[in-house]
């Protein structure tokens, strides 16, 4: 049936973007972590220092998470591709709903997984409000305005480019801590 076989073209066209996401994931790196910490929890001594423990015990968590979320995603897309092959086969209309929601369900989870892949940084983990005061420009969000972070917890690191204020040398980054009380 032509609607399987699109659904099928389009899985295949999905399919490289998902085998990326193994790189820019770091699945291998993260199984050879996750090998590396277990075996690092099974030595003697390793509960002495609580602290350290649970530490690695999250980290763990967070690696295993990520690995098992995409084997799911390949799952997903694996049996999405053998639903299109018996509805095909079948000839069963049916089962085109099924197809239809599976494939967006997994196209956003595969979007949701590459955003996570931009937010690595040591703090992006941690809650923030960001907020943005206007320049001499006026009240509008005009290209003189500063971003300020707002921690909910950790002390982010915040790079700022030059924003055409005066005293600060064109292009060339500032790093500011703010803590904005107001």
């Amino acid at each position: 049936m032509l609607q399987f076989d699109e659904y099928k073209v389009k899985l295949n066209n999905l399919r490289p973007e998902l085998d990326e996401l193994d790189q820019a994931l770091g699945l291998e790196t993260a199984i050879r972590e996750v090998e590396m910490l277990e075996s690092e929890s099974a030595s003697d001594g390793f509960w002495d220092n609580l602290e350290k423990a649970q530490k690695v015990q999250q980290r763990v968590k967070q690696l295993r998470d990520k690995i098992e979320g995409q084997q799911k995603r390949k799952t997903q897309w694996d049996d999405l591709m053998t639903l299109c092959e018996l509805g095909n086969e079948a000839e069963d209309e049916t089962l085109v709903p099924e197809v239809e929601e599976g494939f967006a369900k997994l196209e956003a989870e595969i979007e949701e997984a590459k955003l996570s892949t931009l937010l690595t940084g040591e703090y992006d983990g941690s809650n923030a409000i960001l907020t943005f005061h206007a320049g001499a420009g006026g009240p509008g969000l005009g290209p003189d305005a500063l971003p300020h972070v707002h921690p909910l917890g950790g002390a982010p690191r915040l790079r700022v480019q030059d924003a055409g204020l005066p005293g600060r040398r064109r292009g060339r980054p500032q790093e500011r801590h703010h803590f904005h009380r107001g």
